[in-house]
């Protein structure tokens, strides 16, 4: 896999590559967003929709939280208080956002008439506020990671850890209480809720393995070969779980039924895990194919990843009192992907980044409060 060498400090360094697939991914990550909340369902069920859901797997969700680990590696701050403070900030940071995209603007719809309990997800704007998303995925694993870090654990550890979690992740992922306020929390950690979707034991595989990736990227010399035997060991690893799974490949992938993606085990984080690793290879790979004015977009969308995120999905809660739920047609829900990614990008211009560390800071002070 090339040259390799030893531990050395981590130098200030973006990969390319990266950034690509993370630009690429937030151009993915709101299409499928506005699709799911205002698409009618015949739109969802078509082959236009699943197309769009089937596009927003391995290139989005899951290249996210695997270049989550890369980026940790890479990262100046190496110290496991960062880490876990990032963790804390991130999922108070989801938290807020549950209640600026869903509950505040849904409770203040209801009263004013402008939508019925009927329309609104889960028929309960209560359980908005307990919606697993990935921001709070984001912060366990950092919360996670920080831990590693304290008990100094070498790299070899982290997708050991990641199996033994996916392991856990069969003996509890069908426990639930039957109340859905606790489900919704225990949803955190495993798939008890209707309103989980990135729960912990069932994703944190990716940060993990992104951790072990990073750090052999890190040290080696021959990036080239080191992403050929890459694109080797992904399209290995996806023929053989392919096969373990009984070429089950749309199951895992969500379509038809999303929970299948959303609560996947431990065979569907190898089986789409390498998927994530055939496309970020093949990303370096053809990076050189990108105009430059393309990359540049896709690189600042990669810089204003969390910030977008944030932005995109107010803007999805508070749309919803002019258009309602699930009420957009084909080009109608084509319209709304576009609108939403430009304004997206330039409410996100206006946010500087001093501003945004100083607002996450900040939010990891008053978490130590």
């Amino acid at each position: 896999m090339g040259v390799v060498r030893p531990e050395t400090r981590v130098q200030a360094e973006r990969r390319t590559e990266l950034d690509i697939g993370k630009g690429i991914a937030v151009l993915l990550m709101i299409c499928v967003h506005v699709q799911e909340m205002y698409s009618q369902p015949t739109v969802q069920k078509s082959i236009f929709g699943y197309t769009v859901e089937l596009l927003t797997t391995f290139p989005a969700a899951l290249l996210f939280m695997f270049a989550m680990g890369v980026g940790v590696v890479y990262s100046r701050r190496q110290d496991a208080a960062y880490a876990v403070s990032r963790g804390g900030a991130l999922l108070l940071t989801a938290f807020l956002l549950n209640a600026l995209r869903g509950y505040v603007p849904w409770f203040l719809g209801l009263k004013a008439g402008l939508l019925s309990m009927e329309a609104i997800p889960y028929g309960n704007v209560t359980l908005s506020l307990l919606e697993v998303d990935i921001l709070h995925f984001a912060g366990l694993s950092f919360i996670l990671i920080g831990g590693l870090r304290a008990i100094k654990a070498p790299w070899g550890a982290y997708p050991v850890v990641a199996i033994l979690l996916g392991l856990l992740n069969y003996l509890v992922r069908g426990i639930r209480t039957g109340s859905p306020a606790v489900d919704s929390l225990l949803g955190l950690l495993w798939g008890a809720g209707d309103t989980s979707y990135f729960p912990f034991l069932s994703w944190v595989f990716y940060p993990l393995a992104g951790v072990a990736f990073g750090t052999l990227l890190r040290r080696c010399e021959d990036k080239h070969r080191f992403y050929l035997w890459s694109l080797l060991v992904g399209c290995v690893a996806f023929f053989i779980s392919a096969w373990v799974a009984d070429f089950r490949l749309l199951h895992y992938l969500g379509i038809p039924e999303a929970y299948a993606y959303y609560h996947h085990d431990l065979l569907g984080n190898i089986f789409i895990g390498s998927l994530t690793l055939i496309w970020l290879s093949s990303l370096y790979l053809l990076q050189g194919a990108f105009p430059a004015a393309v990359l540049q977009r896709l690189q600042v969308w990669s810089r204003n990843l969390t910030t977008i995120y944030l932005i995109h999905w107010v803007l999805i809660g508070w749309f919803a009192l002019l258009v309602g739920f699930n009420q957009m047609s084909y080009w109608q829900t084509v319209l709304a992907m576009a609108v939403l990614v430009v304004v997206s990008d330039k409410a996100a211009a206006y946010v500087p980044l001093t501003n945004r560390t100083e607002l996450f800071s900040r939010i990891r002070r008053n978490s130590h409060a």
